[in-house]
């Protein structure tokens, strides 16, 4: 019978000699693995201070909506009663949740906690906040608290800020919100008459701002007509559609002779809106215009001022080299009064085109039982 007998020694000279060839490959491993350690442990302390801090602005927000909830049923009750001192509602921690539950809150509950915040003298806390340069979030989130707040003593530093901020479009833009939801009509002029804070703002935030103004609008208009930025007035031309002030179409009319085509036809679509017929014949000079958009625009606003007063004009536009120029005129003719002449008059045209178009409207609407 023979034993074999296993010797250890070639194994361990085989490991001998790999630590003699990666003499720094235990000390890599052990660097990673503390690396690796302490950032599982940080990762765990950070989601455990997020948490913390989650469940931390959820019980404020419960207890701010369940006190507004309550100011609803008694408006008597006094806001240094429930609520939490100064520095904790405005201050850092919770600002940007009391904002959150400003603009999620139901109308009544949110228009109670107005009443109650308006009730604290935050004024100065609020001051000494837009004082501070080195946090944007928290310097945005003031101003929004400003706006809803109508803390007009406040408008000079909000006006300040965008200033100093000129580059800065985000503090540009919700501090022309605060201004106008504020009604601070001479500092909110004042920044939108002046190009170089308006020219980096979107159409879309400036309308926004716009639409946001609390004061006397068609003044507001009215004097933002004169403004540098194309923009903002045709924000104004649309916005004076939109509300229906009449009062101010006289003053948009010169728009018509602008160089900017997308100015023309939002004056267009005023017009057309508020049927101001005075300006109808300055309106149909534009069907010769090199922009189909100009020209489709004023067979809109014809037809809405008066298609049976303009049919003429209508049936020139039935002619235009652009499809949807055509079609529009179509729809607008084949709601005359007297179709009859409408066909007859297209008819002498010999434009096939014209002819075909027409037909091709009045069969749809009959079929769709349109009178």
């Amino acid at each position: 019978m023979c034993t074999v007998i296993f010797s250890e020694t070639p194994t361990r000279n085989l490991l001998t000699v790999l630590e003699q060839a990666n003499p720094f490959a235990n000390r890599f491993m052990l660097v990673l693995t503390i690396a690796v350690l302490l950032l599982i442990g940080w990762m765990l302390i950070f989601h455990a201070m997020t948490a913390s801090r989650y469940r931390e602005m959820d019980r404020f927000k419960a207890l701010i909506t369940k006190n507004a909830e309550k100011a609803v049923n008694y408006p008597n009750l006094m806001a240094e009663n429930i609520l939490p001192p100064v520095n904790n509602l405005f201050g850092k921690a919770h600002i940007s949740a009391l904002n959150e539950l400003l603009t999620t809150l139901e109308p009544e509950s949110k228009n109670a906690l107005k009443v109650l915040l308006s009730q604290l003298d935050c004024t100065s806390f609020i001051s000494k906040g837009l004082d501070n340069k080195d946090n944007e979030e928290y310097l945005i989130d003031l101003m929004r608290i400003v706006g809803e707040l109508g803390l007009k003593s406040l408008s000079d530093k909000i006006t300040g800020l965008i200033k100093a901020n000129r580059h800065n479009i985000d503090i540009i833009f919700e501090a022309l919100l605060a201004l106008a939801r504020m009604n601070s009509s001479s500092q909110f002029l004042q920044i939108c008459m002046d190009k170089k804070y308006t020219k980096n703002i979107s159409f879309r935030n400036l309308q926004e701002i716009v639409i946001a103004f609390t004061g006397n609008r068609e003044t507001l208009y009215k004097k933002l007509l004169t403004a540098p930025d194309n923009y903002i007035i045709r924000i104004c031309i649309k916005r004076i559609g939109a509300e229906e002030i009449t009062a101010l179409v006289p003053k948009i009319v010169q728009f018509l002779d602008s160089k900017n085509t997308n100015l023309i036809i939002d004056t267009l679509r005023t017009i057309g809106a508020l049927k101001y017929s005075p300006a109808a014949n300055k309106v149909k000079r534009l069907l010769k215009h090199e922009h189909w958009e100009v020209r489709n625009a004023v067979v809109q606003a014809i037809a809405s001022i008066d298609v049976n007063k303009n049919i003429d004009p209508l049936v020139e536009a039935l002619q235009d080299k652009e499809w949807f120029v055509r079609y529009n005129a179509g729809v607008a003719l084949c709601s005359a009064k007297d179709f009859i002449t409408v066909r007859s008059k297209v008819g002498a045209t010999n434009d096939k085109f014209a002819i075909e178009m027409l037909e091709y409207i009045s069969t749809m609407n009959e079929l769709k039982g349109v009178v």
